[in-house]
């Protein structure tokens, strides 16, 4: 999200809004004070209380919605009046590239072999993987063999259905089982 917010603030903006289940909300609200910046967060009514802490502790304009959907829509009805935050932006996830470099960094630039990440919507897991080769190419790791390794809560598993069903696209999950609200 700094990496997002930053952005945001070299194309003028000085405001940003996201529609959120808590994560993205709660970086959004904090790398948004830090800019300066005015935040405006849509939530879904199914939020983690300590996320919702940390985005009120942070100044930030709260509004409900029914539901994920609703908050989407409400943030973007803004238009461009402030920078749309979401997990599909380009500079979120170059963002979570980071992730890949700071673990090599961390082991005298070597990679692990193995790599688990909780999926999402996969991006995290694709970012770190183009990061870990943004790397090799660079020639600050050499070529490696590491395993990314994604992971899925049993009561929220789309995408590993669609892995074991051998099917070309993810169908999105109508309603999750499970108490974690923010995957």
């Amino acid at each position: 999200v700094t990496v997002e917010v930053s952005k945001a603030k070299e194309l003028g903006y000085d405001s940003t809004a996201c529609g959120t289940t808590g994560n993205l909300g709660a970086s959004l609200a904090a790398y948004s004070a830090k800019a300066g910046f005015k935040c405006r967060i849509f939530l879904s009514r199914r939020i983690d209380v300590g996320k919702f802490y940390q985005i009120i502790a942070y100044g930030a304009d709260v509004e409900a919605a029914r539901d994920y959907e609703e908050a989407l829509l409400k943030a973007a009805e803004l238009g461009n009046r402030s920078y749309l935050a979401s997990p599909g932006d380009p500079f979120f996830l170059e963002g979570l590239k980071t992730t890949g470099y700071e673990i090599c960094e961390q082991l005298g630039w070597r990679a692990p072999r193995n790599i688990v990440v909780p999926m999402g919507d996969g991006g995290h897991l694709s970012m770190i993987w183009r990061g870990i080769n943004e790397l090799i190419k660079i020639g600050l790791l050499d070529e490696t063999d590491v395993r990314m390794i994604g992971v899925q809560a049993q009561g929220a598993a789309p995408i590993v259905k669609a892995f074991l069903g051998k099917e070309l696209h993810v169908k999105p999950l109508e309603r999750s089982r499970t108490l974690v609200t923010d995957i």
